[in-house]
């Protein structure tokens, strides 16, 4: 709940105008966090804001939205007060070169500092005016989405996102990018068709969306792009015919339609632009497969060259779900464990994974069994939480070649979860054709093969929590760590009755602790430290007979400390300390300190310049109360 700036009517209002306002003010979105890190940690502006900040809060949507956090280099320093934190984020950032262009910036400035943002890595802008112009990254992880609010970027000349996992839909409105004229978002995840906007761009030169999971058809439109001059767009799953309309790109010099689905054939128009009467020096289709060509193209009197290499793997979401005689029976089971509209619903982690599981998984084949639905929510949790950008145990990106799944398999080193007793944990990498209790930070449980522990550190996992998890009747531990994982807690595990350890700790989930966690009645750790949490600790606390371990420190939890909190005569450790909890520790609470109780270990913030927040006396309740400043 954005509340305590005074700048926040002012922002909001400005914002509203380039971001949906239920957008913004929706806890976890990119548009959200972005909004935040301005109000409360940005130290660059300061209210009154002019209207130069828009574009730093566009840029820091585009943060958010694509991972920043995940980023190779160039993320945003965990401590953004600390000098010597931002020196380190800074040395981490090695600006890629853009070429020749003349701009302002690229020097390499780590995101989200506090620097003019024209000076952070892979962004250039104007000499002039210190307008953005250039936004380009190359093999940087970024994932997550690209955001609409770039056609807000007026002069954005480049956009070059190569080599990431970036998913969803390319946004129609970048169609009114009008000084756009490089849109390079190559090899990376991205879904849906190529809006027919981006033809109408004037000073498009060139158009690179190669080897992502594109459907759909050409638009008619892109005879419209009259300085187009690069079109690559192999390996997609580009259906229908070559329009005749891109005869009229007369600018064109090179033009790649292989690896699709595209039929029929190549227009004449188009053949007539070839060298030496026209521009085109380099022009394919799927015109020499097995002397069965999908486009008839001649060679070397229209098309240039027509090697076929069959696409290095399937659509990872499910554009057209009308192919597959399965698709009634597997939608009547996963419409209970997932919302229908979500679950076909093209970019969405749900319609990634239900078309993994029909198109690309060889594992289970129609018609499938009931064992099938925690293979489908294993998948929805790699998608979820930005599974390609993994450090290790990412699918393999062709899921048919033995080499690249043996490769991605040996890249896939398995956490030790302790001495439990249980199959899995082996380290195949995630949506390889093995059991999925086999794939790596997965347990199950011996006699029938069901998850039970799904535990992660340091691996780089983004997105978001998936409810769907809560199907796992059996999971009993969830453990992941110091990743950049967003969003909120989802309330539906509180169903988890197995659940006895759930660690969300160092992240950046934000939002209430739902109050039907406390009441798992196995749980007998839950650490939640090192997020973004706001809101009050339920009174349901006092529900948790079981619990052993509470971690809230380094959150933003407000109010007091509920007496319930007494009744969890079973807790040993608890640190509360470095958030913004007032009042008194509950005598009840007190009670249950060592020796007459079990709890060896219990802090607050009950020691800032004599003027502690939480009253709680050393050694008689509390066991310390050093304090160290949040540092996030």
């Amino acid at each position: 709940t954005i509340s305590f700036s005074s700048c926040r009517s002012q922002a909001v209002e400005t914002l509203s105008t380039v971001s949906n306002r239920t957008t913004l003010l929706t806890s976890g979105t990119p548009q959200s966090r972005a909004l935040g890190w301005l109000l409360h940690r940005d130290t660059f502006y300061s209210c009154p804001f002019d209207l130069a900040f828009v574009q730093r809060y566009i840029m820091a949507v585009f943060y958010y939205s694509t991972d920043g956090p995940s980023w190779d280099v160039c993320s945003a320093p965990r401590n953004l007060t600390d000098p010597s934190s931002i020196a380190d984020a800074n040395n981490n950032c090695v600006a890629s070169n853009p070429g020749d262009y003349q701009f302002t910036g690229g020097e390499g400035d780590a995101w989200l500092t506090p620097s003019h943002e024209c000076f952070w890595g892979m962004v250039r802008c104007r000499d002039d005016d210190q307008v953005v112009a250039f936004i380009e990254f190359d093999t940087n992880r970024l994932g997550g989405t690209l955001p609409s609010e770039l056609q807000h970027l007026n002069d954005l000349r480049v956009l070059r996102l190569r080599e990431g996992s970036t998913s969803g839909r390319i946004p129609s409105e970048y169609g009114t990018l009008s000084s756009l004229f490089l849109l390079v978002l190559s090899q990376n995840n991205i879904t849906g068709t190529i809006p027919a906007e981006i033809y109408g761009l004037p000073k498009l030169v060139s158009l690179q969306l190669n080897s992502n999971h594109l459907t759909g058809t050409i638009s008619t439109d892109i005879g419209m792009a009259a300085s187009l001059r690069i079109l690559f767009l192999q390996e997609n799953f580009l259906t229908g015919t070559i329009p005749e309309e891109m005869g009229n790109n007369v600018k064109l010099e090179r033009a790649n339609l292989q690896n699709n689905y595209l039929s029929g054939e190549m227009p004449q128009d188009v053949c007539d632009l070839r060298e030496p009467t026209g521009s085109i020096s380099f022009l394919t289709a799927d015109c020499g497969i097995n002397d069965e060509p999908r486009v008839d193209c001649a060679v070397p009197d229209c098309c240039t060259e027509c090697t076929y290499k069959s696409p290095s793997s399937q659509p990872s979401q499910f554009p057209t779900i009308s192919f597959s005689s399965c698709l009634s029976q597997v939608l009547g089971v996963l419409s209970t464990v997932s919302n229908r509209t979500t679950l076909l619903t093209s970019g969405t982690p749900q319609s990634r994974a239900l078309g993994w599981l029909l198109h690309r998984d060889t594992f289970y084949s129609c018609p499938f069994d009931l064992a099938f639905v925690q293979r489908y929510i294993m998948a929805v949790f790699y998608y979820s939480t930005d599974g390609p950008s993994w450090d290790v145990c990412s699918a393999p990106r062709n899921l048919t070649d033995p080499s690249s799944i043996a490769d991605a398999n040996n890249n896939c080193v398995a956490s030790n979860p302790g001495d439990y007793q249980f199959t899995g944990g082996e380290g195949d990498a995630w949506l390889t054709p093995s059991h999925e209790c086999f794939w790596g930070m997965v347990r199950c449980r011996d006699d029938d093969q069901v998850v039970a522990f799904i535990e992660f550190d340091t691996n780089r996992l983004g997105g978001t929590l998936p409810s769907e998890l809560q199907h796992l009747n059996d999971l009993r531990v969830l453990r992941l760590r110091e990743g950049s994982t967003s969003g909120r807690i989802p309330s539906e595990y509180g169903t988890l009755s197995s659940l006895f350890l759930l660690v969300l700790s160092q992240n950046n989930i934000t939002g209430t602790i739902p109050a039907e966690i406390y009441g798992l009645p196995k749980l007998v750790s839950l650490q939640l430290n090192s997020n973004h949490l706001t809101g009050t600790i339920s009174t349901d606390i006092g529900m948790a007979a079981s619990l052993r371990i509470l971690f809230l420190q380094e959150n933003f939890l407000t109010g007091t400390i509920p007496e319930e909190m007494g009744n969890n005569v079973k807790l040993e450790r608890a640190n509360l300390q470095n958030n913004y909890l007032s009042g008194e520790m509950p005598q009840d609470v007190c009670d249950l300190r060592e020796p007459t109780g079990s709890i060896s270990f219990l802090t607050a913030d009950c020691g800032i310049n004599d003027e502690p927040r939480v009253d709680c006396a050393v050694p008689d309740c509390c066991t310390d109360c050093t304090f160290a400043s949040l540092s996030f």
